[in-house]
């Protein structure tokens, strides 16, 4: 397109304003915050218009061509186990979504177990939470349609791969926590709403959607059937998150006011009063004061991360029976500098845990009862790990990627000396890790910046004019930069700046 943009005008409602703590803040567009009125609709269509005449042509074209080269490579997720098999999401070069595999061990053949590409005809369907029962033999898994944040939650039986009978259907905003015997899950729902609209219409509804509820559905019945574990009708609007213990007896409720991860904590004894729950309802943290995420637990013995008192987070035992929260006691301390970002217990008596140093992770192997090191954990360069562990087990994965690795997967077995294997790895067409360095420096905050290695000077440096448009925008170096949030802990930003030729 030539000459100067002619953007379509909106209109300003002078008139609008609203009275906030005191003060009046003029709001003259909030006429365009009803996306289904005529004077919405006709302006959004002179937007697109005018975008549509702007990237139309043979630029689109090569643009679209050059994109789609630089993402066909094959994206890898980090295995976990389900049952005593291995499963993993994988895509291949373009796919819309990762597809779900499952092996019987570490060397078998790859099975297709779920295909979310496969949801619909247009593809507008999308895969949502997955959990799998903990005899990993079935799957509870949630579809949305067209984009909706409206989910609902489908089992699969993952020895015959076929769909059970009986989805569960308004959920939004669901975690899912399986009853350990297999039986059932519980869920998080909303009141039904536009029930005479179909799926695909309630997803660009703006309908208000208030007061969720926590619910246990049985495997094979009707969601009618369903019962009703959790609700606060005085609190319309705060959400629930879900967790049930791995030895099966308890089911933890978080509870948020919004999208803050700060929340209130209820525990409900389900070994004893399953079928009963909502009346067994125990508050074990009653302010939002902070995050508090489960990591393993001894009967009432609860190993917890929380950054209560603890901006960089820290690893706390509390017995749910017998203390008064939040008293407890701290297992593993605050670092003076580090970020605690993850912990996940490994067999039996062992937790791994991720830190954020500066700008790139830590692994480390702890005890889980004491929080004392056992050793550090090798990774391959500087960059971020994922991890997927479970207590039963002696082994483990974790994915590492970083600014050159597109995706590494590395498999720790305790009992094999627990040294890191690379396990697979994320190849990517005309890309070469090697062919850059990585260093962390300080300049004068901490970063780390990635180059192009000394081996790629003279004529192969040269060489880079006659590259694609991925080697252009690979002729680059990224810091990571440290800032500080109001919290007073580190997070990471990023930066991108040119290296000249």
């Amino acid at each position: 397109m030539n000459g100067s943009i002619s953007y379509p005008v909106a209109r300003r409602d002078e008139g609008q304003s609203e009275v906030l703590h005191g003060v009046e803040v003029q709001d003259p567009y909030r006429w365009l915050e009803d996306p289904d009125s005529e004077e919405t609709r006709t302006w959004v269509e002179a937007e697109n218009e005018l975008s549509r005449s702007y990237v139309s042509g043979d630029v689109r074209e090569e643009v679209l061509s050059e994109l789609k080269k630089m993402s066909e490579y094959e994206k890898l997720g980090c295995p976990f186990k389900v049952g005593d098999a291995i499963m993993f999401m994988k895509k291949d070069g373009l796919q819309n979504q990762h597809v779900l595999y499952r092996q019987d061990d570490l060397n078998s053949e790859p099975i297709v177990v779920l295909d979310p590409n496969k949801f619909s005809e247009d593809g507008t369907a999308s895969l949502g939470e997955l959990e799998p029962s903990d005899d990993g033999k079935m799957l509870a898994f949630s579809v949305s349609l067209s984009g909706s944040d409206w989910r609902s939650i489908h089992v699969l039986d993952l020895v015959s791969l076929e769909e059970i009978s009986g989805s569960c259907d308004w959920a939004r905003y669901t975690s899912i926590a399986w009853k350990k015997d297999g039986r059932g899950f519980y869920y998080c729902r909303y009141p039904a709403v536009d029930e005479d609209k179909t799926a695909e219409e309630r997803g660009t509804s703006t309908a208000e959607v208030k007061n969720q509820m926590v619910y246990f559905h049985q495997v094979g019945s009707s969601q009618e059937q369903d019962r009703l574990i959790y609700e606060d009708p005085d609190h319309p609007d705060w959400n629930f998150r879900l967790t049930t213990t791995d030895d099966g007896k308890y089911l933890l409720i978080g509870v948020t006011q919004s999208c803050a991860p700060q929340e209130k904590l209820h525990l409900i004894d389900i070994e004893q009063h399953f079928g009963y729950e909502s009346k067994h309802v125990v508050t074990l943290i009653d302010d939002f004061e902070a995050e508090y995420h489960y990591i393993a637990n001894d009967g009432s013995l609860f190993y917890v991360r929380t950054n209560r008192d603890a901006p960089r987070n820290q690893i706390v035992r509390i017995d749910v029976e017998k203390e008064v929260l939040p008293s407890w006691t701290s297992l593993l301390e605050e670092h003076p500098s580090d970020v605690l970002v993850h912990a996940e217990a490994v067999d039996g008596n062992k937790m791994v845990v991720i830190y954020q140093q500066d700008v790139k992770h830590v692994l480390e192997l702890r005890h889980l009862q004491e929080g004392a090191l056992i050793r550090p954990l090798q990774l391959p360069d500087l960059g971020c790990v994922t991890v997927n562990s479970r207590r039963r087990d002696s082994d483990f994965f974790f994915r590492f990627t970083s600014f050159v690795h597109a995706g590494s997967i590395f498999h720790v077995d305790l009992n094999g000396g627990g040294e890191p294997k690379l396990y697979r790895q994320v190849d990517v067409p005309d890309h070469d890790p090697s062919d850059y360095a990585t260093e962390q420096v300080r300049w004068p905050i901490p970063c780390t910046w990635t180059f192009w290695s000394s081996r790629l000077c003279g004529s192969s440096f040269n060489s880079l004019n006659r590259f694609s448009m991925r080697a252009r925008m690979e002729r680059r170096f990224l810091c990571s930069l440290l800032r500080k949030n109001q919290s007073g802990y580190p997070l990471l930003a990023n930066s991108t700046a040119t290296v000249a030729s």
